[in-house]
């Protein structure tokens, strides 16, 4: 049964006793009760989140998020710039390489691993291309090949 993202996070958040306007804690246990929570309400498979970087100047360009959009809409998945919010998700799609002008960098990489290295669900991958063309290629062979994730490093510039 698929709910939509928002209601499933009033829901968590209701259940959890947390109001709307405060402050989440997002711990490793509040984490895991967060992820307990919503997948009562989500299949494991609704709960993967693509980062893009972002600096306190600027985001990743929207070519991007753009290139990503025909998996993003094929796979329902969540995606965004936040650290923090990836701490929800058991599956983790990080785009671009640690170099490119607006990256997630290896330091944010290895913290993501940290905290969630813990929960036996967590999956993570980087993408290792420096164009929103690269990344058009990979994603759209894998809504061509209705393949969501691979895992580990991908791409043309992988390790």
């Amino acid at each position: 049964m698929n709910i939509e993202f928002s209601k499933a996070i009033t829901n968590i958040r209701t259940d959890l006793r947390i109001g709307l306007s405060d402050k989440v804690n997002y711990s490793k246990q509040d984490t895991n009760l967060f992820k307990i929570s919503r997948t009562q309400e989500l299949s494991s498979e609704d709960l993967q989140y693509l980062l893009f970087g972002q600096t306190s100047e600027n985001i990743i360009p929207y070519g991007w998020i753009e290139a990503s959009w025909n998996y993003i809409n094929k796979f329902r998945c969540s995606f965004g710039f936040n650290l923090e919010e990836v701490l929800l998700y058991s599956i983790v799609t990080i785009v671009g390489t640690p170099d490119i002008p607006v990256p997630v960098t290896q330091e944010q990489e290895n913290t993501i691993r940290e905290s969630l290295e813990s929960i036996p669900e967590f999956k993570i991958e980087r993408l290792w291309v420096k164009s929103p063309e690269e990344l058009a290629i990979i994603l759209d062979n894998r809504v061509r090949q209705d393949q969501r994730f691979e895992g580990g490093d991908v791409g043309p510039y992988a390790p």
